[in-house]
């Protein structure tokens, strides 16, 4: 091959080369449609929401350090969560998770891991102190349930489980689900 062929060789994919980066640069600019992302649409720190009945009783307070919300998932992740359940003429119950996934659809709030509920002792209303895990409330009914391994101290009293269903509303009660054992102290 000779040197004035290789040159307008060379010359050819120089051209080429050129001509094509133009039009790449002349080219309107393709518009791609936005993905679906999993990005907050809105967060808040040191939150602190208070529910009150028609009455203008205090019903709820939701305390949490740190609160992110996903509109396209329909739901609310909380940094360790902490609730307070009142009711007319008795101590509150408390309920404490490590973290907390409020899903609006289903209108619940899901505990997951370690996960404290108690309710201080006062007058009638004996004291409770329970250990559980992955906790799911249900707020419109005054109600929480697990299917996880539950710790219940209620002053020298101890009771082991696994499941547990609390019903906050008067009468409040619990109910513990099987294999359930227990340590009673009597007078």
């Amino acid at each position: 091959m000779n040197k004035r062929l290789l040159g307008l060789l060379l010359m050819f994919a120089l051209v080429l080369s050129l001509a094509w980066w133009v039009n790449e640069l002349r080219r309107p600019e393709l518009k791609r449609p936005e993905l679906a992302r999993d990005t907050p649409d809105s967060y808040a720190v040191n939150l602190l929401v208070k529910q009150y009945d028609e009455g203008g009783r205090l019903l709820q307070i939701l305390q949490t350090p740190r609160m992110t919300h996903y509109e396209k998932r329909g739901i609310t992740e909380l940094s360790q969560p902490e609730v307070q359940r009142f009711r007319p003429d008795q101590p509150p119950w408390r309920m404490q998770g490590e973290n907390g996934i409020a899903d609006h659809r289903q209108e619940t709030l899901f505990l997951p891991g370690r996960v404290v509920i108690e309710r201080a002792g006062e007058g009638d209303f004996a004291p409770y102190h329970i250990v559980t895990q992955d906790l799911t409330v249900h707020a419109a009914d005054s109600y929480a349930e697990t299917s996880e391994a539950v710790e219940v101290n209620r002053g020298a009293d101890r009771l082991s489980a696994i499941g547990l269903q609390v019903w906050f509303n008067e009468p409040s009660r619990l109910k513990l689900l099987g294999q359930v054992r227990g340590h009673y102290e009597f007078e």
